[in-house]
């Protein structure tokens, strides 16, 4: 993965030395991540921003608008959090601490000083939260032993995955606001592991007795599984067994799935650890839905079983 927080006033052409590196890095499986800009114009005519294939990051404030100076436009792939330097994320006004992301830092001017804490704002900050974002799908791809995504791949969840925006936008920056946690569980489950109002997600399904190992929960996330449980079975049981870190819950609903914390399911296990379990004597011929959430850190290696006696 390259990350790139720079750029210069002038289009990413086809004979640009940008555009022969940028294509041969992607060429090569390498995803790209590069700062939009921060001119308050079309990031069409910007390098290496508008190169095509790169991940192009746009700023948003702390009130989730487009930051005064971020560039926009169609060529934006999402957003991320940079500096809206001013109250409420003005274009003018008083300058405030939170209108900054703030970070280690270094105070020499021309030659390294001494470490310290400061505040900067522009797409310059907002891009190393995508390129933290990327490197992690590819660390946890990679440990789950899944085949490391594209640079397409990745684009594509960090699109699917944003966001939404908390307010209407003055110009287009974008699919959303990147999120980590719904970035990476998407990458490893084809969930973002923002299930909303449960509905009827069914998730992974579930066969009879068979146990469905090497799940990963992402901390803080929610995974749906489901079972079909047919007339006249007895003794439903849903289980999550072992797993690495983590500390899992699980939440059981007949009917419908339950919602993004479980709390309108009909059954739920929260002890400590990741062993859970819900015992169901008599269950309904339904489809039975099932919500795994991760704790504080993420769980991996889980396995999920549910049986029912015929």
């Amino acid at each position: 993965m390259i990350s790139m927080s720079l750029g210069g006033q002038e289009a990413c052409t086809t004979d640009a030395p940008e555009y022969t590196a940028i294509n041969d890095a992607i060429s090569r499986g390498t995803t790209v991540v590069v700062a939009a800009g921060n001119n308050s114009a079309d990031v069409s005519g910007f390098t290496p921003a508008s190169c095509p294939g790169v991940i192009a990051v746009a700023s948003n404030g702390i009130t989730g608008k487009r930051a005064f100076y971020s560039n926009y436009g169609k060529g934006v792939t999402l957003s991320a959090p940079g500096g809206g330097i001013y109250a409420n994320d003005a274009s003018s006004g008083n300058v405030v601490n939170n209108g900054f992301v703030w970070s280690s830092i270094n105070d020499g001017a021309t030659t390294p000083g001494n470490p310290t804490y400061g505040g900067m704002a522009g797409t310059s900050q907002a891009t190393p939260h995508v390129s933290g974002t990327v490197a992690m799908i590819i660390g946890a791809t990679k440990a789950a032993g899944l085949a490391t995504p594209s640079p397409a791949d990745i684009a594509n969840v960090l699109v699917k995955s944003a966001r939404p925006f908390p307010v209407a936008e003055d110009h287009v920056i974008g699919a959303g606001i990147v999120d980590a946690a719904a970035a990476v569980n998407l990458a490893l489950n084809g969930d973002t592991g923002n299930p909303g109002d449960g509905g009827n997600d069914p998730g992974a399904t579930l066969t009879k007795g068979v146990i469905l190992s090497g799940q990963t929960i992402g901390a803080g996330a929610g995974v749906r599984y489901s079972i079909t449980v047919p007339a006249g079975a007895t003794t439903l049981n849903i289980r999550t067994i072992g797993g690495s870190g983590g500390d899992v819950s699980l939440y059981v609903k007949a009917g419908s799935s339950p919602v993004a914390d479980g709390s309108d399911a009909d059954f739920s296990s929260v002890k400590p650890g990741n062993n859970e379990a819900v015992v169901i004597q008599k269950p309904e011929a339904t489809t039975y839905y099932i919500l795994v959430v991760g704790g504080e850190s993420a769980t991996s290696n889980l396995s999920v079983l549910a049986d029912y006696n015929p």
